[in-house]
């Protein structure tokens, strides 16, 4: 455990730093596993993860997500908890979901996406039925991920409220991202590896009076002053200084600015906003143009979309 100097409140042994090795990520992802069964005791903490990443340590844990409505009103309530404490830890006012790059089908257990049929005014008998935002979001992932990039879609069907963000004349958006950190995705590829059907790593990045943490030790020293973390939060840091030769990885490395792509589909416009700088009007130019699409009819459609760089200078 990581042992300020000061004297600590109650909470703190549920603080604990976990360095990167394979035995650490696997007892990570097992320790995220076992908050997944929907509390039904009080004494059961929520477990959480402040894992490095390409940007900031980001605060992450393991959500039950039922795409039906089976899940009763208690359920529910311990899940929006869960996501009210995740803010809480990492002190932003967003989650998004993680997924892998290789898996991004993953999507498609959680949220459903109804098909249009398309055809040409040359030959309306062909038709190709597909979800615009879907394919969309698919051909941004390839571009852009892994990295950090956020990809920003409003869902068509139910999610919990906890992971919605409302923008744009207020529509309700779920954010998506797949890190470029190689011990997220060592977490992320363990975690999936482990998980059951229905469940979904989310996070959120860790700020400390609003600037991200790039440390173990910012991490603990901001957990160390949060008033709110109580008993019902286990917090495991993974270490990502550990500078030893078998797994010398460093934390945050890449620093790097987010970027964020929000699909809106009545508009048929992808906005650009975040604080990254990044001259990416060229790749999604590309990809909207899609000249490689064999398909002529989603090529078609996908021309019909536009840019907005709603970023600040």
């Amino acid at each position: 455990p990581i042992s300020p100097a000061i004297s600590t409140p109650s909470w703190f042994n549920r603080i604990q730093k976990i360095n990167p090795t394979v035995s650490g990520i696997e007892e990570v992802a097992k320790h995220l596993s076992r908050g997944t069964h929907l509390r039904r005791c009080s004494n059961i903490p929520f477990s959480f993860l402040a894992l490095p990443t390409e940007c900031t340590y980001e605060a992450c844990t393991l959500l039950r997500w039922i795409k039906d409505e089976s899940m009763t009103n208690d359920d529910n309530a311990i899940r929006e908890a869960q996501l009210d404490r995740l803010k809480i830890i990492s002190s932003a006012p967003s989650i998004h979901v993680y997924l892998q790059h290789h898996n991004i089908n993953q999507l498609d257990q959680f949220l459903q996406f109804p098909k249009k049929p398309y055809a040409t005014k040359q030959n309306p008998t062909v038709r190709c039925a597909f979800n615009e935002s879907r394919l969309l979001f698919q051909k941004l992932a390839d571009q852009f991920w892994p990295g950090p990039v956020h990809i920003y879609l409003p869902p068509q069907s139910i999610a919990p409220d906890g992971l919605l963000r409302t923008v744009f004349l207020r529509r309700r958006y779920i954010g998506f991202r797949c890190p470029s950190h190689p011990l997220a995705v060592k977490v992320l590829k363990q975690v999936n590896q482990r998980s059951k059907d229905g469940l979904v790593l989310v996070g959120s990045p860790i700020l400390d009076d609003g600037i991200g943490t790039l440390t173990a030790k910012d991490v603990a020293s901001k957990l160390f002053k949060s008033p709110d973390l109580h008993a019902e939060s286990k917090v495991e840091i993974l270490h990502g200084e550990e500078r030893r030769e078998i797994f010398s990885v460093p934390t945050c490395e890449f620093q790097d600015a987010w970027l964020e792509l929000w699909l809106v589909p009545d508009k048929r416009t992808v906005v650009l906003r975040g604080k990254s700088q990044r001259d990416v009007l060229p790749q999604l130019k590309e990809v909207l143009r899609n000249t490689n699409e064999k398909n002529r009819i989603i090529s078609s459609v996908l021309q019909h979309w536009t840019v907005a760089d709603h970023r600040v200078k």
